[in-house]
């Protein structure tokens, strides 16, 4: 009985017992993606762009009218809510179940697949099995950001150095299976994402993506479209066709953001993105994302009906190309 009662009475006697501190919980996930912990979460509720509640059809038609007609950017909150048809919520929990990581590296982490270099212009690509490139690409970019080390300074790989997976799926070495995953999105796409004059088939092409905590893609522009988070956070940031930004085309997004910052630049507009939310980017506007978890997601380009490239947005990309030429030339080239 004594020798039982030793620990209480050495405990009491000299010092209190100090149990070993639990070691810290992971990071939270979803679909099986890890987020960030909550250090790394600057800016995640900062937004100025028009958050556009989309759940009834009144709200689609005002969203439809202010912002693709009216050629301004916009995230649209509760489109999914609202009553659905049964085959709408079977396809989009059915796409859900697809894109699960367990799931991602079972049907498809033998196939091939076609990284793009993350810089504006995308000009190399790079061939990986799908398991090499999530658990070496995503996982030490996991790795960095937990640890504190990624911070983007320029001695970090820069964007020509980073590769993401987005797009390209019909180059895969399974294709076809990464297809009919892809296309299982197509018959959940909310009401708002069908675009007056619009059809899926002739108008719409869907790219999917999966890109690694502190990953993103620089400043760019093209067609009009709608970008939809599934898993993690998406921090966008946006400048209009004629209000162009000076940065370097192959630093990465978190290296221009760095400068910019520390050089008190704020022009741009920006908001981060949610599961379940989705942003709409009018066409020539010039925007770049910032992953700030795992992030798994759809990009619907739409070329045609109300989000066809207007006169006036060709004629404001016009007037940027000219403003950015004599920024550049004012900056010296350092961008």
């Amino acid at each position: 009985m004594w020798l039982c009662l030793l620990p209480l009475l050495l405990c009491t006697s000299f010092e209190p017992c100090r149990a070993d501190p639990p070691p810290p919980p992971p990071p939270p996930s979803y679909l099986g993606w890890r987020s960030s912990p909550p250090s790394a979460s600057s800016g995640s509720s900062l937004c100025t762009l028009a958050r556009v509640d989309a759940s009834t059809p009144e709200g689609v038609r005002r969203f439809w009218n202010a912002h693709v007609k009216g050629e301004r950017p916009a995230v649209l909150i509760n489109a999914r809510s609202g009553p659905k048809s049964e085959r709408y919520t079977r396809s989009f929990d059915e796409f859900l179940r697809r894109i699960e990581r367990n799931a991602m590296l079972k049907e498809h982490g033998q196939a091939v697949i076609t990284l793009s270099t993350a810089n504006s212009y995308s000009h190399d690509k790079r061939k990986v099995t799908l398991e090499e490139y999530i658990k070496q690409a995503l996982d030490h970019a996991a790795e960095k950001r937990v640890n504190g080390t990624h911070t983007g300074r320029a001695e970090e790989l820069r964007g020509n150095e980073t590769y993401l997976w987005f797009g390209d799926h019909d180059d895969a070495s399974d294709g076809r299976r990464l297809r009919k995953m892809i296309d299982t999105y197509e018959h959940s796409m909310p009401e708002a994402m069908q675009i007056p004059g619009t059809t899926f088939k002739r108008d719409v092409a869907l790219s999917f993506g999966i890109g690694g905590v502190g990953t993103g893609v620089p400043w760019h522009t093209h067609g009009a479209g709608f970008s939809e988070c599934f898993s993690g956070r998406k921090r966008w940031f946006f400048q209009p066709p004629d209000d162009p930004p000076v940065w370097d085309p192959d630093a990465t997004t978190a290296q221009w953001l760095a400068t910019a910052t520390a050089q008190k630049h704020s022009r741009w507009m920006e908001c981060v993105l949610h599961p379940g939310e989705i942003v709409y980017f009018p066409s020539e506007w010039h925007h770049a994302t910032l992953n700030l978890d795992e992030v798994t997601h759809i990009s619907a380009f739409v070329n045609g009906g109300w989000a066809a490239t207007s006169a006036k947005a060709t004629a404001a990309r016009e007037r940027g190309l000219r403003i950015m030429a004599s920024r550049r030339a004012a900056a010296g080239q350092e961008l």
